[in-house]
């Protein structure tokens, strides 16, 4: 099965992609899989390294990536740029915050010493349609990073 990129627009076709064999997932996912292992040992601080990073590339590459949005979504351009610019905060929110955010928190209890603590789970699988908004997954993979 081919994937179709289409313009909107003019409803011509931007780029096919080849839908992935049952076996390449599973390759890609044994990956993911041996990738989170080193990724639960990382520091906040190379994680914020990293997300700031990310943001950094969304904003120096701005009116590429609005430009596509625009092109595969049929948004304006303004709405494009804005939607990156969204991707770029969201990384920078959770680079800043994320050590505040998933601090160990004691909670009083009756009997006992009682704390909350955000552990690593393994990898998440996060399924979004094709041609779909920057925002949405970023604001899928920002936090889960």
């Amino acid at each position: 099965m081919i994937l179709k990129s289409i313009n909107p627009y003019n409803n011509e076709v931007i780029e096919e992609f080849k839908v992935l064999t049952d076996n390449e997932i599973d390759n890609i996912l044994l990956r993911s899989e041996k990738a989170y292992e080193d990724w639960r040992k990382s520091t906040f601080k190379y994680r914020k390294d990293l997300m700031l990073n990310v943001a950094q590339q969304l904003t120096e590459n701005v009116e590429m990536l609005a430009s596509t949005i625009t092109t595969e979504m049929g948004k304006t351009i303004r709405e494009a740029r804005a939607e990156v610019e969204k991707c770029a905060w969201v990384c920078r929110y959770y680079a800043n915050d994320a050590a505040i955010l998933l601090h160990e928190e004691a909670v009083a209890a009756d009997t006992y010493m009682a704390y909350v603590r955000y552990d690593p789970i393994g990898t998440i699988l996060g399924i979004m349609p094709w041609n779909y908004p920057f925002w949405q997954v970023f604001r899928f993979i920002a936090p889960t990073l």
